[in-house]
């Protein structure tokens, strides 16, 4: 077994199955879809796509940089629909686009606990919560 460094985004560490998935080349939209599909009921757009590593680091750091108002229409504000959440930035990281403005996100909103695989849909108010971690999807890479 190949061990992967840790790697971190900020204060966030990310889960070792998905740097281990990144790392062995299996971290991409095709191998995604089936599961993103059936989580989500949307197909990923011609236009999605899983970031590298770098591009998360980059993608997360445009997110942490807007501004309140900005942030807000991305789902970081107050959520007042059922079935929906929001996740701000200063608890996420960006991992991948389902099409554009459809990003996915890791939510670290609890230190204690494996962050969340969240979704923000176009036509939503607020973010969904795809899987309680990664690890649905990193298992569905193959």
């Amino acid at each position: 077994m190949t061990p992967y460094a840790s790697v971190s985004i900020g204060a966030f560490e990310l889960p070792r199955e998905l740097v281990r998935a990144v790392l062995d080349g299996i971290w991409t939209i095709d191998r995604a879809s089936g599961f993103l599909t059936a989580a989500l009921q949307v197909k990923p757009t011609g236009q999605a796509v899983l970031y590298s590593l770098e591009n998360m680091v980059r993608e997360t750091a445009h997110w942490w940089a807007q501004s309140p108002e900005q942030a807000a229409l991305y789902g970081a504000g107050p959520v007042r629909a059922e079935g929906y959440e929001s996740v701000p930035a200063s608890e996420s990281v960006l991992i991948g686009d389902l099409g554009p403005d459809l990003p996915l996100a890791l939510h670290y909103r609890d230190p204690h606990t494996a962050p969340r695989l969240m979704y923000l849909p176009a036509s939503g108010p607020g973010w969904v919560e795809v899987a309680p971690d990664i690890r649905a999807l990193t298992d569905s890479l193959g």
